[in-house]
């Protein structure tokens, strides 16, 4: 199959495409490297995957669509502190962008875009664990950002017969490659334990969240490639357990075999106060679990950090 994969430099689109490449796809990376992950790049470069540097909405995509049948939307803009900020630029880098390669992709006959969303659509949940039919009442732009991009995806799927979606929420993803300017948790509190300093929690740390590592994601998300049954759905990833803050600094810390007492500052705008997947409708649907624990997850993020930091090696919990 051929598949096009969007934000192919960045922390997800580089793991999706390397599974792919290695499951025996053919992968056209496309990546404008504005928020390129040196890490991701590397791994696209060592195997030797077709890379064009270009944004979305060039133009010039078209003429590379044709071979297509599966587009991977994960190019994103995903700060969420950010899209507070700039809310317009979240807008045009998340919904026009998607816009406008989903008009491409009709265009050009491509028959399938997977596209990458987030958890963040979901808000502050109403019931746990959050499931597919939750409503959506994100609380950031960068939620709303792509609640708005579902909606239109979906509703030109409604109109084109010919144009076929699959829409995935992941939860919090984590693992080698990932940002150290713009980061999740895990990477601010292994950057921080590995340079000798105690993690800084936002609020009482009481707060869960669900953790999935970078691996399975990918693996969920080629799974869904290649299964019939995903056309036209919207599906979690996630681990389906949640964690608590307080609760990962230590499982951190005891990786490390370091001990600190956690900075607690006050909690930032947007964070929610729980949050886990109900991951039943991909289990059943798709036949796709996680496979990584979080202990397993966090030695090899610790490990790459160890590594990308110049620190020493991780000792045994």
């Amino acid at each position: 199959m051929n598949v096009l994969v969007t934000g192919a430099a960045g922390f997800l689109g580089s793991h999706i495409a390397v599974k792919l490449a290695r499951q025996g796809h053919r992968v056209i990376c496309l990546d404008d490297l504005s928020r390129r992950s040196d890490h991701g790049l590397k791994m696209i470069r060592k195997l030797d995957l077709e890379l064009h540097v270009m944004n979305v909405m060039d133009p010039g995509l078209s003429r590379l669509l044709r071979s297509v049948d599966v587009v991977v939307h994960s190019a994103a803009y995903i700060d969420v502190e950010e899209s507070i900020l700039k809310p317009t630029l979240y807008v045009e880098n998340n919904v026009l962008a998607t816009t406008s390669l989903a008009e491409a992709c009709i265009k050009s006959g491509v028959s399938r875009m997977v596209f990458v969303s987030s958890a963040a659509v979901y808000g502050e949940p109403k019931y746990l664990p959050i499931d597919e039919d939750h409503p959506l009442e994100p609380i950031s732009p960068y939620g709303a950002s792509k609640v708005a991009a579902e909606a239109i995806i979906k509703s030109l799927s409604k109109t084109l017969e010919n144009f076929k979606y699959t829409i995935v929420r992941p939860f919090n993803i984590y693992g080698p490659g990932q940002s150290l300017s713009y980061s999740g948790v895990i990477a601010r509190f292994g950057r921080r334990l590995l340079e000798g300093l105690p993690p800084i929690i936002y609020g009482d740390g009481e707060q869960t969240r669900d953790f999935i590592y970078v691996e399975d994601v990918a693996e969920a998300i080629k799974s869904i490639i290649e299964c019939r049954k995903a056309v036209n759905k919207t599906y979690n990833i996630g681990s389906g357990v949640p964690t608590r803050i307080i609760d990962l600094s230590k499982k951190m810390m005891d990786l490390l075999g370091v001990e600190y007492d956690p900075i607690h500052e006050p909690p930032r705008p947007g964070d929610i106060r729980h949050s886990y997947a109900s991951i039943n409708k991909i289990r059943r649907e798709v036949g796709w679990s996680p496979k990584t624990t979080l202990i397993e997850g966090l030695k090899k993020t610790i490990e790459w950090l160890s590594e990308t930091l110049s620190r020493t090696p991780l000792q045994s919990p």
